[in-house]
Order: C-alpha cells, then structure tokens, then sequence
C-alpha cells in the first residue's frame, strides 16, 4: 500500500535499509494578525450558517435523502477548506536505529573455562561443530544458537552491524544486516571467526566504532568480551571504560556480556626451556626451565628430563609450584654419557583438571660433541682481559686452549701448559690455524703477525667456517688493521669520526647496556638477560666501564649485542659488542677490553657462562662433516612474529641456479618454505616464515643427494600479554555498562539480551522534496463531483 502510494505520488525510492515517515503541513487560510482560534471559530460559523439552511431547504425530505445531502455538503465544505489551507506533503528519509555487537577475538577468549551453569554447556551445540568451550565459541554460540534466533530478535526493531576486535575493530563480512535473508551469509562469517589478536584494546575498539558512525550512532551496543585489556604497540592500556564518555556523548547504551569466569582456570605450563644447541661428552648440561602456574596453590610437582628418542627418564627434580599467575626458573642438569644428536623432552607432571595439558612439555635438541673446543688466544701483554679470559679457559674442561703472548717471556711460556704448543709465537701455516674452533686476537699488531698470516686469518674466517674474536686495545686493534686483508673482517668501518667523550664518562665511567638483538638472538647473556629485562638492575650495579673505542658505522648486516649508555640527549649509545657473518664464519668485535668487569657480579658465574656460551654461539656445527648449519634467530616466538631461517652451507656452489633449498617445517602446520640466497655471500640462504600457529615445530633441510640433513626446533607461544592475565574482569564491564545505561550480563544468560533491549527512536536522515496536495486534480474532480451529486440530488427532490 505505502509503496503504491510513494510511486503514485512520484515520491524517491527509499535506499536498501531505509524507510520514508510522512507529514501533512497546512497553512493558515486567515490574515496573520487574526489569532487562530477567532479563524478557526469563524469557518465554524460559516460551516454551520449552511449546514443550518440545508437542514431548513429539506425538512420534508425523508431521513435518508437528508442524510445523503448533509454528507455531500460536508465532504463539499471539508474539500473547500482543504483548498483554503494548501495543504502540502512533507516527506522525510528515515532509518531504524542499529544496534553494533562487537565481538572480542583477541588471544585470551582462546582460554578454556570451568562454568557451574548448565546453560553454557547449550551453547556448544550451535557453534557449527566446535564443541571446545573456549570463550570464542560461546560468544559465537550465543548469536547462531537457533538459526540467529538472537540476530533475528533484535532485527525486529534494529538493524545490525556486526564487529570483531581485538587491537582495532574490523566490520565482518555481511556484518551489516538490514534483513533476515541476510543472516545466514552473517552466520558463515561468524564461523570462521578465530582467537588470535596478539593484543586487545576494546576501549579503543568501541571509540572506533562511535566514530565510524557518528553520522547516525548506534542506539546501543553489544560487547562479547572477558574484559582484559592489554598494551598497545605504543604502550598505552586502553580500557573500556575509557569510551564510557564518547558512549553518553552518542547517546548510546553499551550493553556487556561477559565470558569467562573471575576463577581462573587451571593450568600448568611449562613457558621456556634454555639449553645450549651444543655441548661436550660428560660436561655437565644445564636446562634452564621456566615454569608457570595458574589457579593452583603453591604446593609440590615434579619436572622431568627425558630422553625423547627413547622415552628413557634421566632427571627427576622436585619443585614447588609458585603463586598462581606467576613464573620460577628451574635448572635441570644432566651430564652427556654419548656423542651425537640428542633430542630431550622436558615435561611438568600433568594433572587432571589442567585445561591446556600440551603446553607442558617441550622438546629439545642438542647436539654433543666428543672432542673439545680447540680455542687459541693470542695477546702482545697480559693485559686483564688476557689474564681473566687465560684463567677461566684453562679451567673449563669442554675447552682446549693454547696461549700466544708476544711480549712475553719464552721460558716462562714453555713452562706454562697452555703456551707450550707455540712458545710465544703465532702460528703461520695454514693447517696450524685452522685446527682452532675459535682465534681470539688481542691488541696484537699486524708487523707481528705479517701478510701472510693476516689473509690466512681472512680464509679461516670466510672459507674455512671459523669464528675470529677481535678485542680492542690502546695500541693496535683494531685502528692498525687499516688497509690490511683482515679489514674487511672487522665488523665495523675502522675510519672512526673524531669523538670527544662526555666528561662524565672520564670521571665515573658509564654503564653498558645489553640490545634487544643480544639477549633474545644469542645465548651470551643468559642469566643476566631476566634481570635486563626486568629493568637492567645487575648492569647497573657493574662498576663503571672507562675503556671503549669508538666506531659507530657499523657495516650492513652485523648485529649489535652490547653497547654504551646514551652520549647525550642528542647522541645515540655507542656499539661494544658487535657480531658479524663474514663468508662462512663468523666475526665477533669488542670496542672494549673491559668484559671481565662482569667478574664483579660473581665471580666466573655470568663472565664465564658469557665466554662459554659466546664461544659455542660462534663455533656451532663447524666440526660437522657436512658444514651445513640451520638455524633460527631465536627459540621461542610469539604467534605473529616472523621466523627468520637462515642456512649454511658452503657446498652450495651454483645450488640458487638450480633450485632454491627449501626447509621443510613440521608441527601443528607442516609446509615448505623456499630459501633466498645472500647476495653477498654464496653459501648463505635465509627466508621468513609467517602466521604459524602455536605449537612445537621441526625445522629440516637436506641435500639433494642426501648427503646433508640439518634440522633446528622452534616454538610459537600465544602472545604473553594475552595469557598472562585470564580471569574474567566482570567490574570493568560491568562498570562499562552500568555508566552509559546499558547492563552487564554473564554468558549464561546472554541470550535473554536481545528481548530486554529497548526500541531505539527512529531517525531521520534528510528531508526530500514536498508534494502540494492542495492543487491536484484529483481533488478538484472529487469537488465537482460531490456538488454536481448533490444538486442531481436537490432537483430530484425538487428542491431550489
């Protein structure tokens, strides 16, 4: 009927989920001055003067001829003053008010929880199969349960946009439902919903959508969500009470419902385990083991140490579980009695009501070596680095060392057990150098060492796969290697700008500080990377460091694990420690000869683990007969990151021609990832792998021929910011709900939402054009009409 009438009257189609609302407007047919009640009692008084003769002309009609001609001569006069008023048709574009639900899929509402209500369990009926309880699949239960019977619901008198959010809100596909023939493509969509958001700011997320629609907000809003909030990538912490006032500006009422429970739910997990890639038939190997709880009392566990390959147990360690929500270390050690590939699982007893039971164990591999690490250290003067670092590797039974000290005296070296090989002197035959695992050159001048010694240095380095560690000194290293073959090692451009260092440094010295690149990307640091990160404290209880050398430019593609304290507030840090591939080996450089004031924190506890853990980073896998190594930056990742591989392998020659190696990924997703080659350096190749999802993975590569098989393990964790906080925060969405006039309700009872939602006012959206009614034809017609009836009517009556 309404849309006969609208295309009758010419009047513009209504765009898709909008409406029209009609307005009759009529003008005063009396002079302005008139007040209108004297207007309206004078047509009164016109009306009734002729109503009155009519009555007189036919008092001898019978009743219903003058029931006929007082109907014709009212319908006549009512017409006349329809014309008097010009009445005109306004007619307004209009829409429902819409209601936005926002659906939380940030990592946390993966959670699995413990309920006591009954209703819950209905709801993993309607999720399309998943049958999990996690806090996603009842947010999504809730709105497909029946067929969208909550959808439906409140599309009777809303509209619907439909959102999911985690760091940003994002409009699903089909989210926007003007109809019910629109709710099944909504409910696919809704489906395929997954709980992967690495951070969540719904305060933020509400905003967005406040002000997306500001043109015509919402009049209310729904939000699925457990309440946690997280920090940013800029660091800040978006609650939703923080939209509570751009809520009551839009005047809208944000309804929350809440999923998850305020008792946490119960897990063990085992979070970490730090274990050297490689290490030494019967030298003790230390499994640094980092473990969490969750909603358990502090109380006994047992952690375990097992050979995986087969199942046998090596190491039982019994430990108390900390604090709920809080982590502890716990170190398992085991001595090697074999050489070769081990792989080990390090598992926490399981329990029953645990909810996530795989995240208790870990797999590890490490690779033992029977013969030691053949170190030569090679100094002009004993310097204390020299005498320190000498010590220490004298001491450590996994290191072979021999000594060269240049100035110093031949008897004595003789008699000292690691000077005995050369006497003083350094070595300069080929074969001589590259049996050393590692070469650690000192302030050592390049007329000590000669030319030919220097581009052996240089071969070592990047053809035969060894690791050089150069350590500055006043005299020599590394300013006099200028020019030399062994410059283009160095890591750093050896022509330093000038640098005049703040006077604050040559009186107290400064405090190094380790990069992001040092304590995840290698294991130097370990121990001392916790207490970095917690705010740097054992660093700054070192003592100040006064020797340094300053090279800034450092070339492409070395990694910096330790530098300066900012210059000044206009100066960036200056680089100490700085790690470099050179051809197949590796080159590491200390702008400082101060590395054994870590002796300070105690004693060779951090400054040998740093030697020793150094030493096995730079050698690892030279010693194997293929030479092949692959590798990863770091061990463990957060679901999102990108997984940077990086193979070695110098029997590559012309292999990027051929084919690209692919490295074969196996896990909770198995795919092949094509390595790229370095464009520098032939026998390196790297790629990126990306959005893998949690779980343990194997890394693998082989030859061709088989002649090489590689492998290195990796593990994807959930985003910790996520996961670290699980209880539901009920206060914050029920202050979020209480302030802007809406309510909170629990899962459970959610589905009761969408009746208790009042109708919301209908808006107007713009005026379109008016449509005089006064002036139709239609009307003038239907007035000839109604008097040419009633004077057929009087003359039959014979009337005048």
């Amino acid at each position: 009927m309404w849309e006969w009438l609208e295309h009758y009257l010419e009047l513009p189609d209504s765009a898709s989920g909008t409406g029209t609302s009609w307005r009759v407007v009529w003008d005063r047919p009396w002079a302005g001055w008139l007040p209108d009640w004297a207007g309206w009692l004078t047509i009164a008084l016109l009306c009734g003067v002729t109503l009155a003769t009519l009555l007189r002309d036919a008092r001898k009609l019978s009743r219903a001829r003058q029931s006929v001609l007082f109907a014709l001569r009212l319908a006549a006069l009512a017409l006349v003053i329809v014309f008097l008023c010009r009445p005109v048709l306004s007619v307004n574009r209009t829409v429902e008010p819409v209601i936005a639900i926002l659906i939380d899929t940030s990592q946390s509402m993966s959670l699995q929880d413990e309920y006591s209500d009954p209703g819950v369990a209905e709801l993993l009926g309607s999720t399309n199969g998943a049958r999990e309880a996690t806090r996603l699949n009842l947010a999504r239960g809730v709105l497909t349960r029946d067929n969208g019977a909550f959808l439906r619901q409140l599309l009777k008198t809303h509209k619907l946009r439909v959102y999911q959010f985690a760091e940003n809100a994002t409009l699903l596909p089909g989210g926007e439902v003007t109809s019910a023939a629109q709710i099944p493509a909504l409910l696919e969509a809704l489906a395929t919903l997954e709980a992967n958001g690495r951070r969540t700011l719904p305060g933020h997320a509400v905003r967005q959508v406040l002000t997306e629609m500001k043109g015509r907000p919402p009049a209310s809003l729904i939000v699925f969500s457990d309440g946690i909030a997280t920090r940013g990538g800029d660091g800040q912490t978006i609650r939703l009470t923080q939209a509570v006032e751009l809520a009551r500006q839009s005047r809208t009422a944000v309804w929350t419902v809440g999923v998850g429970t305020e008792q946490a739910a119960r897990d063990l997990e085992l979070v970490d385990v730090q274990v050297p890639e490689y290490a030494y038939r019967l030298d003790p190997l230390e499994f640094d083991c980092v473990i969490r709880s969750t909603g358990y009392e502090p109380g006994p566990a047992k952690l375990r140490l097992l050979l995986e390959q087969t199942g046998t147990p090596l190491v039982e360690l019994d430990v108390t579980l900390p604090e709920s929500g809080k982590t502890q270390r716990e170190k398992l050690i085991w001595q090697p009695d074999r050489a070769g590939d081990l792989v080990f699982a390090i598992e926490i007893e399981r329990r029953e009501d645990d909810v996530d039971p795989a995240n208790n164990r870990l797999i590890r591999k490490v690779r033992v070596r029977e013969s030691p690490l053949k170190v030569l250290l090679a100094e002009r003067t004993p310097r204390y680095e020299y005498r320190y670092l000498k010590e220490f590797l004298e001491r450590e039974p996994s290191v072979a060392l021999s000594t060269v000290l240049l100035d110093g005296d031949l008897q004595a070296a003789l008699q000292d057990r690691s000077g005995q090989t050369f006497g003083g002197r350094f070595p300069v035959r080929e074969d001589q150098i590259k049996e050393f695992d590692a070469i650690v050159l000192g302030d050592v001048s390049p007329q000590d060492l000669g030319p030919g010694v220097l581009q052996l240095l240089q071969q070592y380095v990047s053809r035969d796969g060894g690791a050089l560690i150069a350590i500055a000194g006043r005299r020599h290293n590394p300013r006099s290697y200028r020019g030399t073959p062994l410059a283009d090692v160095f890591p750093v451009r050896l022509d330093p700008p000038p640098f005049i260092p703040p006077a604050r440094w040559r009186t107290g010295g400064f405090h190094p500080r380790p990069t992001l690149a040092g304590l995840k990307g290698t294991p130097a640091f370990r121990g001392l990377d916790e207490a970095a990160e917690a705010g740097e404290s054992l660093w700054e209880e070192l003592p100040g460091w006064y020797r340094y050398e300053a090279f800034p430019d450092i070339k492409p593609g070395a990694v910096v694990w330790l530098t300066t304290e900012p210059v000044a507030d206009d100066q960036p840090e200056l680089p100490l420690v700085i790690e470099q591939r050179f051809g197949a080996g590796k080159v590491l450089f200390f702008a400082t000869d101060e590395i054994w004031r870590l002796r300070f924190l105690a004693g060779d506890r951090y400054y040998g683990q740093f030697w020793l853990q150094t030493l096995r980073h730079l050698t690892r896998g030279r010693s194997e007969a293929d030479n092949a190594e692959l590798t990863t930056d770091r061990l463990t990742y957060e679901r999102g990151d990108a997984i940077e591989l990086r193979l070695r392998w110098p029997d590559a020659s012309g292999v990027a021609a051929r084919r690209p190696p692919l490295v074969r990924l196996t896990g909770p997703e198995s795919l092949d990832v094509p390595l790229a080659p370095d464009p520098d350096h032939r026998e390196l190749f790297s790629a990126e792998a990306r959005n893998l999802p949690e779980g343990e993975y194997r890394a693998q590569w082989r030859s061709d021929d088989n002649a090489a098989v590689v492998a290195t393990q990796f593990r994807i964790v959930a985003p910790l910011e996520e996961t670290r906080q699980r209880n539901l925060d009920e206060a914050e969405l029920r202050k979020t709900a209480d302030d802007t006039g809406g309510r909170y309700t629990s899962i459970a009872q959610a589905a009761g939402v969408a009746e208790r939602i009042p109708p919301g006012p209908v808006l107007t959206l713009e005026a379109l054009a008016t449509k005089p009614l006064w002036n139709r034809w239609e009307l003038l017609v239907l007035l000839l009409a109604l008097l040419s009836a009633e004077w057929v009517l009087r003359k039959r009556s014979q009337l005048a």
